[in-house]
C-alpha cells in the first residue's frame, strides 16, 4: 500500500468515524412532522468512476469493485463470488494473529486487494463493495461511450472507411433539442460529459452511412460492427430511463447479448488498440 493511499484512508477513517456509533446504536433526529425519530445514518452509496473507486477500495486498477473476477475474466458472461468485507477482516486479522503465516497476505493478493487496511470497513451496517454505483456520467458517457468509440476508429481505418465517417459526421443536419458537431469527431479534443451525450445520439447513423456498399469480402464484419455498436447505443439509451416496466427491465439482457455475441470483429482486428 502506497503512502498516498494510506493517507488517503487514514483521512477517510477520520472524516468517517462520525457514523460509527449513530448507525450501531441509532440516533434521534427530527423529522419534517416535529417527532424525533430513530435513526441509523449509513453511507450507502459513492458516486465515483473506476480509477477512483480502486483506490476508494483498495484494490486494483483494473479489478471489479463488487465481484472478485480476475482482469481477463472481466466483461464476460461467468457470474464470479461478490466481494465480501467480513471474510477480509477475518483474514487480515488472522495474519495479524500470526504474521509469520503469509497464506492470509497472499489469499488478498488473489483477490486485487492492495492493503490490509480500508476506512470503510470500520462502518456498520455499510458493505463497502456495495459502495459502488453506476452512474451516467462515469460509468456511460465517459467510459462506455468513450472507449466503444476506440474500436469504432480502429476499425474504420482497418476499413479505410474513416473518410466517410467524418464526412458523415459532420454533415448531420440540424434538429429540435440535437447539438449537431460542425467538425470531424477526430478534430474535437475534449469529450466530456454533455458532448458524449450529444455522441451517443448521432454516432450510429454516422458510422451506419460510412460502411455504406461493403465489398463482399467485408459484408458480414460490417453487419456484426453494427449489430455491436448498435447494442451498446441501445444499452445506453435504456439506462438513462428515470423508471421501468419488467418489459423494459428485460432490454438489456438482450442487448448485452447481442454485443458479446459480436464484439469479436472488433477484437480480431485489434481495433481496441
Amino acid at each position: 500500500m502506497s503512502r498516498e493511499q494510506m493517507a488517503i484512508h487514514k483521512v477517510l477513517g477520520e472524516v468517517l468515524e462520525g457514523l460509527q456509533g449513530p448507525a450501531q446504536k441509532g440516533e434521534l433526529i427530527a423529522c419534517a412532522f416535529g417527532y424525533d425519530r430513530l435513526c441509523f445514518p449509513i453511507l450507502c452509496a459513492w458516486i465515483a468512476d473506476q480509477p477512483e473507486h480502486a483506490s476508494l477500495q483498495n484494490i486494483n486498477n483494473h479489478a471489479c469493485p463488487k465481484y472478485e473476477v480476475d482482469f481477463k475474466g472481466l466483461g464476460s458472461l461467468h457470474e464470479s463470488p461478490l466481494r465480501i468485507q467480513e471474510r477480509y477482516f477475518e483474514i487480515v486479522k488472522e495474519y495479524e494473529d500470526n504474521r509469520s503465516n503469509a497464506a492470509p497476505v497472499e489469499y488478498l493478493v488473489s483477490k486485487s486487494l492492495k492493503t490490509l487496511y480500508n476506512a470503510f470497513w470500520a462502518l456498520p451496517r455499510t458493505s463497502t463493495y456495495d459502495l459502488h454505483k453506476p452512474d451516467i456520467l462515469n460509468n456511460i458517457y465517459l467510459r462506455l461511450l468513450k472507449h466503444m468509440m476506440e474500436w469504432v476508429q480502429g476499425f474504420l481505418k482497418k476499413h479505410n472507411r474513416i473518410k466517410e465517417f467524418d464526412q458523415a459526421w459532420s454533415s448531420i443536419g440540424p434538429y429540435p433539442g440535437l447539438a449537431v458537431p460542425n467538425k470531424a469527431y477526430r478534430v474535437t479534443t475534449q469529450w466530456h460529459g454533455k458532448e458524449m451525450r450529444h455522441l451517443g445520439r448521432i454516432v450510429l447513423g454516422a458510422f451506419a452511412v460510412a460502411l455504406q456498399a461493403p465489398l463482399m469480402a467485408a459484408w458480414k464484419d460490417f453487419s456484426r460492427a453494427l449489430q455491436c455498436v448498435r447494442a451498446l447505443i441501445d444499452f445506453h439509451f435504456i439506462a438513462q430511463y428515470t423508471t421501468h416496466t419488467k418489459k423494459t427491465l428485460e432490454y438489456p439482457q438482450s442487448y448485452f447479448e447481442d454485443f458479446h455475441k459480436h464484439k469479436d470483429v472488433f477484437l480480431e482486428f485489434r481495433a481496441y488498440k
